[in-house]
């Protein structure tokens, strides 16, 4: 497969999963922080230095639902600590859900998680 071919096939699966998600990627990459779900502004940008920074966080981006953060997803190569990311989520209110799909950083190298506040669809 080529770069060209691989592209086009990354931008369809993240185009296709905002549009069944009905999200909007956020423009505004200081808000790549789960702390915007928490209704807090962040002031390390999710570095690792932030305390509500994602255990094994890489390729982040945060998704809107009518104009209002909704999802929080990270595309990491792995996850070496499953259990340490469910219990940072739990700590904050917070849900993840962990696939191959629909991930479109370098796919088929990488995995999807996504983190919702608890209670919205997983």
């Amino acid at each position: 497969m080529t770069a060209a071919v691989d592209e086009k096939a990354a931008a369809k699966a993240k185009k296709g999963w905002a549009l069944r998600e009905k999200l909007k990627e956020s423009r505004r990459t200081a808000t790549y922080c789960v702390c915007s779900l928490l209704g807090k502004g962040c002031k390390r940008y999710g570095s690792s230095d932030c305390v509500n920074g994602v255990p094994e966080c890489d390729h982040p981006s945060l998704w809107l639902r009518d104009g209002k953060p909704a999802v929080f997803v990270s595309q990491p190569y792995q996850i070496r600590d499953p259990k340490r990311l469910g219990e940072f989520c739990a700590e904050r209110g917070l849900e993840c859900m962990i696939r191959t799909w629909p991930a479109w950083h370098y796919r088929g190298s990488v995995l999807h998680v996504e983190i919702r506040r608890k209670g919205e669809r997983l």
